[in-house]
């Protein structure tokens, strides 16, 4: 009982892909309305009626959400080729799963991430011939990187079968930019990768009012949603403009011939494994970024000794980040440490005075906050230039916009303290840690900074 298909031209690109022998991960949408649901259902079904004792996963952030859509989907896409669904299957609402009469199976995951599992650790025994991601842009990339780890290990030899996941999404400024529009657009997406754009437009089997309803949409939503336009403007909890951010990287020149600037130099210090020394050479405000891997305290200071001595800069206008491992860098070149969960300092200039006429901290929720949004209003302005002077330049330059895209506010609707969305938020959305943007954001440090605190040596 195997459906014969009618796919839209895009699914019919995506089949082809979810059927050679090259393609791995296969990200198809784009847009809202392009058949992405439909696609899905329609493959993991064929698969498992197919070849018998497979395993599929449909995986989501909430468990809820592939309920209330897709499994509706599945059903649809049953009763559009005629097909009883207790002839083929039975549903287990406990073990969440479709458990077909052949032996096949497709289970329904919860991707969302866990403050008990900030690993995934809870997928790592799971084996399966193949699986689909839905709405992708918001599943954290570690999520992903987990599930589709647990791909291609079910009888796979047994039929002949790579391991695919299939992934669907509408524009996103997250892992799925990087890893497939972005590569895609430059005609650099590797072999195993591939990107399928689909719009409502394009699909013949949409319902008419909904594309009116797109339509409708204006902004940065009509942009993603109807247009599929993955360059979209920033939310509104976004600290950087997006066209700020592309100035930042143009025409930067090293400004030789103004000796009165001052240089100065920021460092974060690679906390864990995965992160990355970054050290800041800055002449006003333009940087040079230098990064680093596996950069022991010893080494990072040495580094930084070197900068100092060949620009003859003072430790007075060198800071480091002093949470963690950073700490032992400041002991060794006695430099100023920047403590991000520290108090505000006060506005340099008109601060706020209690009724002693004493200066009192802007309503900042910490130091890093208050860096954040200075450094940001900086960008904004266009005074700051920057120069990737590490690796792949291109790449590296990439990496850093896509850390200051995540530069956002925190509680955006609340009248509380002016915060940011910290480190470890960062790190669920892009899978790393923002090491450029720690190291730049540090630079407004010398500018709020109260003069009689600073020391020259």
């Amino acid at each position: 009982m195997i459906p014969t298909l009618a796919p839209t031209w895009q699914q019919h690109l995506a089949w082809q892909k979810l059927q050679d022998t090259v393609t791995e991960d296969v990200l198809f949408g784009g847009g809202a309305g392009g058949g992405k649901t439909w696609l899905g259902a329609e493959w993991e079904i064929t698969q498992c009626l197919m070849y018998p004792g497979v395993r599929y996963f449909i995986g989501r952030d909430e468990l809820k959400k592939i309920r209330q859509s897709t499994v509706v989907t599945i059903y649809k896409v049953l009763r559009h080729y005629g097909i009883p669904p207790d002839s083929i299957f039975r549903f287990n609402g406990q073990d969440n799963a479709f458990k077909f009469r052949n032996g096949s199976q497709i289970d329904l995951l919860e991707l969302k991430y866990i403050p008990s599992d900030p690993m995934f650790e809870r997928f790592g025994s799971l084996e399966y011939t193949g699986g689909m991601i839905e709405e992708g842009g918001e599943v954290e990339s570690d999520a992903k990187m987990m599930i589709c780890s647990r791909v291609g290990r079910h009888m796979n030899d047994h039929y002949g079968l790579l391991g695919k996941t299939l992934i669907t999404c509408n524009p996103k400024k997250n892992w799925l930019y990087y890893d497939f529009y972005l590569p895609w657009k430059e005609g650099t997406l590797p072999l195993d990768k591939a990107f399928i754009q689909a719009l409502a437009k394009d699909n013949r089997y949409g319902e008419s009012g909904y594309i009116k309803i797109l339509g409708k949409f204006i902004g940065a939503m009509g942009a993603r949603l109807r247009d599929g336009n993955w360059e979209y403007e920033n939310d509104p909890a976004c600290l950087i403009e997006t066209d700020a951010i592309g100035r930042l990287f143009q025409d930067f020149t090293w400004p030789v011939d103004d000796e009165k600037l001052k240089y100065y130099i920021t460092c974060d210090v690679a906390r864990h494994g995965k992160d990355f020394t970054v050290i800041g050479l800055w002449k006003g405000w333009s940087c040079k970024l230098y990064k680093f891997a596996k950069l022991n305290t010893v080494a990072t200071a040495s580094k930084i000794k070197e900068l100092m001595a060949l620009y003859n800069i003072p430790v007075s206008r060198v800071v480091v980040d002093a949470d963690g491992v950073g700490g032992g860098v400041v002991d060794q070149l006695r430099c100023m440490s920047f403590i991000n969960n520290s108090r505000p300092l006060p506005a340099p200039v008109n601060p706020a005075r209690d009724k002693n006429n004493k200066p009192v901290p802007e309503n900042y929720a910490n130091l890093k906050a208050q860096c954040y949004y200075r450094s940001a209003e900086k960008a904004n302005m266009g005074i700051m230039k920057l120069s990737i002077e590490a690796g792949n330049q291109e790449r590296e330059k990439t990496l850093a916009i896509e850390e200051m895209e995540q530069v956002k506010r925190k509680n955006l609707d609340g009248d509380g303290k002016m915060d940011v969305v910290d480190r470890e938020g960062i790190v669920k959305m892009i899978g790393r840690s923002p090491d450029y943007w720690s190291a730049i954001m540090m630079r407004v440090f010398f500018e709020i900074m109260p003069k009689q605190n600073i020391w020259v040596i």
